[in-house]
């Protein structure tokens, strides 16, 4: 109802103003903390000279933290809070007066408005007046305890520019009251104001566990997107000691999207979290002189169903994965230059014996980025070798000596030759020590040099070894059709650039071959229209986080590149994040 008419207006009217002051002065302090701190972490960067400094770090942490609140206090100031809760715990004389918003705040050591993700707000999404309880911390002993007790009021508001316009005393029909008057306002109003709105069920999505890969079908307009955004608020203020906002990724469908969502996120209390395209993503790990212009399938091509159809559906699927595969086991078993390591025409190690080495000891790591580990093993071994030959060589020089002495009288010649012996020896040895450095480079001289390109336009330029690399992906006559598409496209250009199907290939095919920088290793994944993804492309994000959840939005339904994408949910759930 309209705030004037409801009988507790004068006293919501004054607690507004109240805490609208104390948020306007808490701008004003938060200004002069961001600029005292600044000031510290600007000395401190020009005294470290480049060197670790505990001091700096934990100031610039805390420097960022201001900041985030510095971003979000003006937005707290219009519209401050809006709900309020009354919870009496069991067994507790305290009563606790609680005012809900998308910013805690704290004064005078109270808590003067409580984050919306905070535990105890849980009752306002999935409670009703009467008996209730939530699931806290426990102080002492560390791990979550149901909280029981009596949910005495509840009330919500509506706040524009610091102003009470409606207050509803929240019962079923009253919250969808409240919806109604959101719903009505602009498109852009309604996410900003959805945090007030939440369903029970949405809430129950937002407040899932964090370590797993939720997946959320929902038709257009359900708020799927939204839902997301908020879990997303939600993980990173529950889990902020272990989940960090620049250790999350948003992949979205294009940059229109991206901006969309990066006017929402700070009013929700997110930032520095990273957004990307997969288009984007495939630019940060792939070479740059990769060219990175993907485009879709002529629409021709596609509505006839044509070979070319089924070469990129072909490269959207696991299928390709595996085909890939199985082209790096063979580029693995050539990566050893042909003929054995030997110095001085002795044998140190048979090609056999340093292809085992790298397949054992250096399995983990891209084949190119084996070289240092290899040329290593290869050194030692030839500088085992040299203590050997040189051992050998000083033996036989002090049998010579020996048998010197033995059959010449003493006098010059047989000094002369001794002599002569000594020299020898020394020669050989010296020659040996400065041998195994240049031995090795002169064997390890071949190491591949493979261009991605060339490597990734090889994968189906010969159809027979295409079957066998595929395990079963491809039939001889599909090898041979790919093939035939492959080396047509090549043909009359001077260079050839990737599709938009190509992409996930083509990073998969580096990380193996070359390696993907180390910088984009995310803790959790939001995805969203992730009906437009393939199997593939799931199966990179998947590798660049291993360790990582996922929240995936999306609607089957409404999926428009069904020739590349996965074809359900069961796909994703049952085979790529099984």
């Amino acid at each position: 109802m309209e705030a004037k008419l409801h009988q507790a207006y004068d006293a919501e009217y004054s607690r507004l103003q109240s805490t609208v002051d104390i948020l306007k002065a808490d701008i004003d302090g938060t200004k002069a903390q961001y600029a005292e701190l600044k000031e510290t972490v600007d000395t401190l960067l020009r005294t470290s000279g480049g060197e670790y400094d505990h001091d700096l770090v934990s100031k610039s942490a805390l420097l960022q933290g201001v900041r985030r609140k510095l971003l979000a206090l003006p937005f707290a100031v219009k519209k401050p809070y809006f709900a309020r809760m009354q919870f009496q715990e069991d067994h507790w004389d305290q009563l606790d007066d609680i005012y809900i918003g998308r910013l805690g705040t704290f004064h005078d050591g109270q808590e003067l408005i409580v984050d919306w993700r905070a535990p105890i707000a849980n009752l306002y999404y999935n409670a009703q007046v009467g008996g209730a309880s939530f699931k806290a911390p426990d102080r002492i002993w560390g791990a979550w305890r149901d909280v029981h007790g009596e949910l005495l009021l509840k009330r919500q508001f509506v706040i524009e520019q610091s102003t009470l316009q409606q207050i509803f005393d929240r019962t079923i029909s009253v919250q969808d009251e409240l919806l109604q008057a959101v719903l009505e306002s602009g498109a852009d109003q309604r996410l900003k104001e959805v945090v007030a709105t939440i369903q029970a069920e949405q809430n129950d999505i937002i407040r899932a566990a964090k370590d797993q890969v939720l997946i959320v079908q929902g038709v257009a307009g359900s708020g799927k997107t939204t839902v997301a955004l908020h879990r997303l608020a939600y993980l990173i203020y529950t889990w902020q000691d272990v989940l960090p906002a620049d250790r999350i990724l948003i992949v979205g469908p294009n940059k229109l999207f991206l901006n969309y969502i990066s006017d929402v996120l700070p009013e929700l209390g997110v930032t520095e979290v990273n957004q990307t395209t997969f288009t984007e993503l495939a630019r940060r790990l792939l070479p740059p002189e990769i060219p990175i212009q993907p485009k879709l399938a002529p629409a021709t091509v596609l509505a006839e169903r044509s070979p070319e159809a089924r070469l990129i559906s072909f490269k959207c699927s696991l299928g390709m994965q595996r085909l890939i595969d199985g082209y790096v086991r063979y580029l693995e078993d050539h990566l050893i230059p042909e003929g054995d390591l030997t110095i001085e025409a002795e044998s140190v190690l048979s090609r056999n014996e340093i292809d085992a080495y790298q397949k054992k000891e250096c399995y983990y790591l891209p084949l190119i980025a084996r070289f240092n580990m290899v040329r290593q093993f290869c050194l030692n071994k030839v500088k085992q070798k040299v203590e050997e030959m040189v051992v050998r060589a000083k033996t036989q020089c002090e049998r010579e000596v020996v048998r010197l002495k033995a059959a010449l009288p003493e006098g010059g010649e047989r000094r002369w030759k001794i002599g002569q012996a000594y020299d020898c020896r020394d020669r050989a040895v010296a020659r040996l020590k400065k041998a195994p450095t240049a031995v090795v480079k002169s064997y390890l001289k071949n190491w591949p040099k493979w261009p991605l390109l060339e490597l990734y336009q090889r994968v189906f330029a010969f159809p027979e070894q295409a079957l066998a690399w595929s395990e079963g992906s491809l039939t001889a006559a599909r090898a041979a059709e790919y093939a035939e598409i492959f080396h047509k496209q090549l043909q009359g250009r001077d260079h050839w650039e990737p599709a938009m199907e190509d992409l996930a290939p083509l990073i998969y095919l580096c990380s193996k071959v070359f390696g993907v920088k180390d910088d984009v290793r995310p803790l959790h994944i939001v995805v969203d229209e992730a009906q437009d993804y393939s199997a593939f492309q799931y199966q990179i994000l998947k590798m660049l986080a291993a360790e990582a959840s996922f929240t995936i939005v999306g609607d089957m339904a409404q999926g428009i590149y069904a020739y590349r994408s996965i074809r359900n949910w069961t796909e994703l759930s049952e085979v790529i994040f099984a």
